[in-house]
C-alpha cells in the first residue's frame, strides 16, 4: 500500500474524514506530513474551520517528519483528539495553538485512546471538556492508553 503524503489543509481534512481509509488490524496505513499546516488558511464564512478530528478508529504509522499543524480548533459536544482511537504508531508531530473544547464529553491533544506508540509529539494551546458536573477529562496527550507507549514527549 502506497504512504498517504499529507501536504494540504484540505488533504489533512478528507484524511480526517477517512476517505483514504482507516487500515485494519492486518493492514495499516502509513502516512506522513510532508509541510506544515496552519488551519487559519481554511476558513468557513470567516469563521474558523471547526474540525472533528481523525474520527473513529485508525490503524495506522502517521510521520509528522517534525512538521507542525498550527490552529486547529473544534468546538462541539463530541470526543475530540487528533486521532479518536490509534492502534500503530503516531511520531515525530506538532500540533499547535490548538483551541479545543467539548461541552458534553472528553477531549484529548493527540489522541483519546492509544493501543500503540507515541513518540516526539508536541501539542500547545487550549483543551477543556466543559461538562464539570461530571468531572469529564481534558488532556494533552491521551485519555487513555490500553497498553501502548508514549515517549520521549
Amino acid at each position: 500500500m502506497a504512504v498517504i503524503e499529507i501536504d494540504t489543509i484540505e488533504k489533512l481534512v478528507k484524511f480526517g474524514n477517512g476517505e483514504y481509509g482507516r487500515g485494519t488490524s492486518s493492514e495499516y496505513l502509513d502516512a506522513v506530513l510532508t509541510a506544515d499546516l496552519d488551519f487559519n488558511d481554511l476558513k468557513e464564512y470567516d469563521n474558523p474551520y471547526n474540525w472533528a478530528g481523525c474520527t473513529g478508529t485508525w490503524y495506522i504509522n502517521f510521520d509528522g517528519q517534525g512538521h507542525k499543524i498550527d490552529n486547529i480548533y473544534y468546538m462541539g459536544a463530541a470526543a475530540w483528539g487528533f486521532f479518536n482511537t490509534l492502534y500503530g504508531s503516531v511520531k515525530n508531530l506538532k500540533l499547535t495553538n490548538m483551541y479545543v473544547t467539548s461541552a458534553t464529553s472528553y477531549c484529548c491533544g493527540l489522541m483519546c485512546f492509544l493501543y500503540g506508540t507515541a513518540e516526539n509529539c508536541q501539542i500547545s494551546g487550549y483543551i477543556a471538556a466543559l461538562n464539570n458536573a461530571d468531572r469529564t477529562p481534558a488532556c494533552g496527550i491521551c485519555f487513555q492508553r490500553g497498553g501502548g507507549s508514549i515517549i520521549r514527549m
